[in-house]
């Protein structure tokens, strides 16, 4: 018989042959290799220590239920990668991944699965064409292998969870979805329904978690009463524990001195023995139940053997990462605790959600503006601004019905977001007239003194495009060279987000730049709320601010957002007028795309506030860098 018959004929029927039984781990360590698109170093795969018991509970049969709450850089993607391939080539089982979004889901799959399947041989080979080919096999959303399909599928929409049946649903970044898909239920109630038909079905859960008590991650953990932890012995004393956040201890904000504390004997320990201890550890319940990697063995606290849990939870935190030490992990607390204590609490968000792996807990937050008039200080454009203001800026919002107007807050910045608010103005008028934007230039065009005689310019500054936006274009593209750009609100990403350009005409083009307002909100009512003496984070006013202008600052607030009676997140709903708050938003906005050096300013505005004092001539200021927005080629 012809050889090339005789190939074809065993590659048909290869998906017949039953491999010798394996779990994850022997899988994994056998075939499994790191891609360089996708993992930090290209090699084989090796299962860590504290990897091993997730892997093993991901791959097994007996588990019909795994979650996972999660920090970063802790190999939960790479575990994914492994348990589809895994359960599609090993045991010939139908897998769907779903990512957050569809745009989440494209990208997974050319940078994760595709990667996989080239530099992972048996997946290759289990693969219904040649690797790399253009196949109806091998798209985006499907990879049909001998014996098994994989379908991704992005998660927003209700009719990705439509007309599949499978054995393994896997769910990344849960935390990440909505929690109601198209008025159908949570993403794991509707996409748990593909497993029903499954002799072997298995939901797959794991995320960085989000906000407390609507976080999906949190939900789905609470639901498993068997959630272990990584238990390792402490060094000096062999006392078992787990590593947290609360025991780890620093001198004098240096991330250098970072050491964990055995919270039975107070012994101290630095990193560099933290691989040692994790061979030496296991995955425990904190009622002592524990599992054993050599064994892949479960038993009770009193060491008998105990039946594997039909759902399984855990917890873990970047403490445990062999690519991030505690140095790196106590550095970032530092940094974004100094952040919180200017009213900016972003990046504490971040590193309790990304890196301790623990929800945030958000809170409903209004502010009282009775008594802020009082704070108001005694300065004002006309008589000088403080010393300590380095650099201003504008934020404008567009108003229009039967009072259609501009109204303009120009905002001095100083060291650690201290500000000062210098002025308020309100320009009536048609905003499709010239005339009201005459004296939006001329505003913006002023000197203003501070008591040193030192002189400032307004930098630039944002305007909001929502009403109009046309008309905004028309005026702020020609002026984009001297800092003005079109702004609108949104409730995600960066504070200030990259910048679109918008319009035709190349010469008078403008350029977009979102904010995230509700950021912005949040920032400006911790100050308020929080910071009470000048410094840090303090927020300054003039003594000629009314009762008026304090309160439409403060005319929103911060609210439990329910549908069907569950908490699902929280929203900023105004009180009354509310265009100061936009203005100082669009300011906070526009400070970030600017991100002046302020200790180097500072040093260049007091070496020129001597040469005044002493009447000594300074060389001309070197002129400003052509503006560029992020992203965006401003020519």
């Amino acid at each position: 018989m012809n050889e090339n018959v005789i190939s074809a004929a065993n590659d048909a029927l290869e998906f017949l042959r039953v491999g010798e039984p394996m779990t994850g781990v022997e899988w994994a360590d056998k075939n499994f290799y790191l891609s360089p698109e996708s993992s930090g170093v290209e090699g084989k795969w090796k299962t860590l220590p504290f990897q091993i018991g997730p892997l093993n509970w991901m791959c097994d049969d007996d588990i019909e239920e795994y979650n996972e709450m999660k920090s970063r850089r802790t190999g939960f993607t790479k575990r994914v990668l492994i348990t589809t391939g895994y359960s599609t080539e090993h045991k010939k089982r139908n897998v769907v991944i779903w990512q957050p979004t569809d745009g989440d889901m494209r990208r997974f799959s050319k940078v994760e699965i595709s990667t996989m399947i080239r530099d992972v041989p048996v997946m290759g080979k289990a693969l219904k064409c040649d690797v790399g080919a253009k196949s109806p096999h091998n798209t985006i959303d499907l990879k049909e292998f001998l014996g098994a399909t994989l379908d991704l599928k992005g998660g927003t929409s209700a009719k990705n969870y439509r007309a599949m049946t499978k054995d393994v649903a896997i769910y990344d970044e849960l935390a990440a979805f909505d929690s109601d898909i198209d008025g159908e239920g949570s993403p794991t109630s509707i996409g748990d329904g593909r497993l029903d038909d499954s002799s072997f079905p298995k939901s797959i859960r794991g995320s960085t978690p989000k906000i407390k008590g609507v976080c999906l991650m949190e939900k789905a953990l609470a639901k498993c009463k068997a959630v272990y932890f990584r238990y390792l012995p402490c060094p000096h004393c062999g006392h078992m524990h787990r590593l947290e956040f609360k025991n780890m201890r620093w001198e004098n904000k240096d991330p250098k001195t970072t050491v964990m504390i055995c919270p039975e004997n107070g012994c101290s320990f630095d990193y560099s023995y933290y691989a040692e201890m994790d061979k030496k550890g296991r995955w425990q319940t904190l009622s002592g139940d524990y599992y054993d990697d050599a064994t892949d063995c479960f038993h009770s606290q009193d060491g008998a053997l105990a039946e594997r849990p039909r759902k399984i939870g855990v917890r873990i935190w970047a403490a445990y990462s062999y690519f991030r030490t505690w140095e790196w992990v106590a550095e970032q607390w530092i940094n974004a605790a100094a952040d919180a204590k200017t009213g900016n609490d972003a990046e504490l968000k971040a590193v309790i959600n990304t890196i301790l792996g623990e929800t945030y807990e958000e809170k409903g937050e209004s502010v009282d503006s009775t008594g802020l008039a009082e704070t108001a200080e005694d300065y004002s454009i006309e008589t000088g601004i403080p010393n300590d203001v380095l650099f201003i800026t504008f934020g404008a919002d567009v108003q229009g019905g039967m009072d259609p107007r501009i109204e303009v807050e120009i905002l001095g910045h100083g060291l650690d977001e201290e500000t000062w608010s210098l002025g308020y103005y309100v320009f009536k008028g048609d905003i499709e007239q010239p005339l009201v934007w005459d004296h939006l230039d001329e505003m913006r065009k002023m000197k203003i003194k501070r008591l040193d005689n030192v002189e400032l310019s307004i930098h630039g500054g944002f305007i909001d495009s929502g009403y109009l936006s046309t008309t905004v274009y028309k005026y702020t593209g020609p002026r984009r060279m001297e800092n003005v750009f079109a702004t609108k609100g949104v409730n995600t990403g960066q504070l200030c987000n990259q910048g679109s350009w918008q319009g035709d005409k190349k010469v008078s083009r403008a350029i977009l730049h979102t904010v995230n307002v509700d950021e912005a909100k949040t920032i400006i009512f911790n100050r308020l709320n929080k910071i009470t003496e000048p410094g840090p984070g303090y927020c300054h006013f003039p003594g000629q601010y009314t009762d008026k202008y304090f309160t439409q600052l403060t005319n929103e607030e911060k609210k439990e957002k329910k549908k069907a009676g569950q908490l699902v997140g929280y929203e900023w709903v105004k009180k009354g007028p509310n265009e100061q708050l936009d203005c100082r938003a669009y300011n906070l906005g526009a400070f970030a795309r600017f991100n002046p050096n302020l200790v180097r300013l500072k040093m260049r505005l007091e070496a020129e506030a001597e040469s005044l004092r002493l009447n000594i001539p300074l060389k001309p200021r070197p002129k400003g860098r052509r503006v560029r927005s992020s992203g965006i080629n401003a020519r």
